[in-house]
């Protein structure tokens, strides 16, 4: 995600961006105590899975939820809360198929 929303305001804005929003998030997520940003990760957000293990899957869940809200409303700052909203959109890759959901028909022969 980081890397397609650096497209739009550039790898040291999506940074300053997702830092920030990180930042605001923990305010009102404890879960999001040992989540770090990592420019360099493949997930851009390191800790997820010690903060669900520590804190359960839903507060690690609400607090990644959290981190996405701040950087909408970050953005929106910036450019308007639609276009910014749009912006997340289409920086957020596309579930890989065998993680979408089933339809029930593809095993049908």
């Amino acid at each position: 995600m980081l890397e397609n929303l650096s497209r739009w305001v550039g790898i040291d804005g999506a940074d300053a961006l997702f830092a920030r929003a990180l930042t605001h998030a923990r305010r009102n997520h404890p879960a999001l105590g040992v989540v770090r940003f990592g420019h360099r990760s493949e997930t851009c957000l390191e800790g997820i899975e010690e903060s669900a293990r520590t804190h359960g899957a839903a507060a690690a869940a609400e607090g990644v939820a959290g981190i996405f809200t701040a950087l909408i409303e970050l953005l929106g700052r910036l450019v308007g809360e639609d276009l910014a909203t749009r912006l997340v959109q289409q920086s957020v890759p596309d579930r890989p198929t065998h993680e979408s959901q089933s339809t029930g028909g593809e095993n049908a022969q």
